[in-house]
């Protein structure tokens, strides 16, 4: 038997897909999709990720599982989940993305990422934890 002929690896192992509800994009991150590829800036760092002609759909369906909205993030991220199971070469692609954009400080924590209208979505951007930070703000 090849690699190609193994059936893909399937234990119920928790990866970063799994965890991504968690997660959202860093306010003020500017996405350019490119011909093979996706470059994305932020405040402080930015990251240009090539690959073939798929790896801008495949950020656009990452991008909407990252996207502000509760309710329409949690549907994309379902979708992918279903899309892309545990040793699959989809999953994978999705893992090193994800793996590429925390390492890069390119992702917020959903729940510590809604800043109040006093900080704006600056404190968002800039902030490494942005919920502690404003609570460190309002008590100030």
């Amino acid at each position: 038997m090849t690699v190609d002929q193994a059936a893909p690896d399937t234990r119920d192992v928790s990866d970063a897909l799994d965890s991504l509800g968690r997660w959202r994009l860093r306010p003020g991150v500017s996405v350019t999709v490119l011909h093979n590829g996706v470059h994305l800036r932020g405040w402080i760092t930015s990251l240009t990720l090539e690959g073939g002609a798929g790896l801008p759909v495949l950020w656009g369906r990452l991008a909407e599982a990252l996207a502000a909205g509760e309710e329409r993030s949690r549907a994309a991220l379902a979708e992918l989940v279903r899309a892309a199971p545990a040793g699959s070469p989809l999953r994978a692609a999705l893992l090193t993305v994800i793996d590429q954009l925390l390492d890069h400080d390119l992702l917020v924590g959903r729940a510590g990422g809604e800043t109040a209208e006093g900080a704006g979505p600056w404190l968002g951007a800039v902030a490494e934890r942005p919920g502690a930070a404003e609570a460190a703000l309002a008590g100030s």
